[in-house]
């Protein structure tokens, strides 16, 4: 007998299933905003919107053991670390280098922020530098009230992280709430398969880098903090600088 031609779905189908594969990862995350309590977190506002279902996704918030206990369990699609908190001068004092850097290498997607690095002498800081075969080019700090020097302009705007699932309107605008450091400023290896997507204007497009996509898109790195911008507009970014490296980790895979 003569086999029947075997149906391949079409595009809208593998669309559709590729996003549900995206939307079933399993994610975890940590936030630390501010050891004060003067910040509302923001992770729980982001998770909660993005229509996640059938996968486990755990926002720890602030609790370091439980996010330490899971993130060593491994099986994580993506995690997530926001450490936003001027008590928390260094990555390395969390005590997760071997669970991050375990989970990377495995090919796990990763976003971490941070806001010290210029500073930060740890092992886990100095990893997410080699991984994104980057250095810190200068501390971007604030001296004074003018809101201008820190609007964030997206240097790659059609990146998807400006664009999916949400439109984010760039450049992102200031709403103040950290003063003195705000953050660092990037400078990656031309040569590599990393991209600065926001960052300061120059002329050199490696250089002076806030929102940094790293490993094939497989990682983000943000040196600026969320809580200086907008809630509406850091949420929807957010979301998408998730979409976006779960899209890369399952488009690699």
């Amino acid at each position: 007998p003569t086999p029947l031609p075997t149906q391949t779905p079409d595009t809208a189908e593998l669309t559709r299933q590729f996003e549900a594969r995206i939307l079933a990862a399993n994610v975890l995350a940590y936030d630390e905003p501010d050891a004060q309590g003067r910040l509302v977190p923001r992770l729980s506002k982001v998770l909660g919107g993005m229509r996640f279902s059938g996968g486990n996704v755990v926002n720890t918030n602030n609790y370091l053991g439980n996010f330490d206990r899971l993130l060593r369990s491994g099986g994580w699609d993506l995690v997530v670390m926001a450490v936003e908190s001027r008590d928390r001068t260094e990555l390395g004092s969390l005590g997760v280098l071997d669970g991050i850097m375990n989970h990377v290498n495995s090919g796990g997607a990763l976003i971490v922020e941070t806001w010290n690095l210029d500073e930060d002498q740890s092992a886990l800081g100095q990893f997410m530098l080699s991984i994104c075969n980057a250095h810190v080019e200068k501390d971007w700090h604030r001296s004074t009230g003018n809101y201008i020097d820190f609007y964030i302009p997206a240097l790659m705007p059609n990146s998807p992280v400006f664009t999916t699932p949400n439109t984010v309107t760039m450049p992102l605008q200031p709403s103040i709430f950290w003063q003195g450091d705000a953050g660092d400023l990037i400078r990656i290896d031309p040569n590599g398969h990393n991209r600065i997507l926001a960052g300061l204007l120059s002329s050199d497009p490696n250089n002076y880098g806030l929102l940094t996509s790293c490993q094939d898109g497989r990682v983000i790195l943000q040196t600026f903090s969320t809580h200086d911008y907008t809630l509406y507009d850091t949420v929807r970014l957010w979301q998408n600088m998730i979409y976006y490296t779960l899209s890369n980790k399952f488009a690699k895979k």
